[in-house]
């Protein structure tokens, strides 16, 4: 019993010390220095949106008012999801709760809308929109 107890501490704190550094969660603060250089920078400005909490990784941005981990998921509350694509596009996931799975690099929830925009414009009309149920975004895929 208590080397199962111990297995499962030393595993949660893996846990805790491996993903951690894949997702920084800060608060935002459009004066710290260096932060107009990410290519997410740009797209927080262009649409005006702001949040408490932000977590970034390579092409995903995930901002909303409270973000935790539960069973090696990221959960997003209240979620603006920024999606750099490959192509010339990124899109904005928005919904009350966002899951990202780092594992699988997948994200998805249960109710929301995914809107395509190109990177070139300066309009903030997207040239596509998608409301939905289960929306399933794999990373992978662009």
């Amino acid at each position: 019993m208590k080397s199962t107890l111990a297995r499962f501490r030393v595993l949660a704190i893996l846990l805790i010390v491996i993903v951690s550094p894949c997702f920084s969660q800060n608060q935002i603060s459009i004066d710290k220095p260096g932060v107009e250089k990410e290519w997410w920078y740009p797209i927080i400005k262009k649409h005006n949106l702001k949040a408490d909490e932000y977590s970034a990784a390579d092409r995903l941005f995930m901002m909303g008012n409270k973000i935790y981990s539960d069973e090696g998921m990221i959960i997003v509350e209240n979620a603006s999801v920024i999606i750099r694509k490959k192509s010339k596009k990124y899109q904005i996931l928005s919904s009350k709760l966002v899951n990202y799975d780092p594992n699988k690099g997948v994200l998805s929830c249960k109710k929301g809308i995914l809107k395509t925009y190109l990177l070139a414009s300066k309009d903030t009309l997207a040239v596509a929109e998608m409301p939905g149920l289960n929306i399933s975004i794999h990373l992978t895929d662009d």
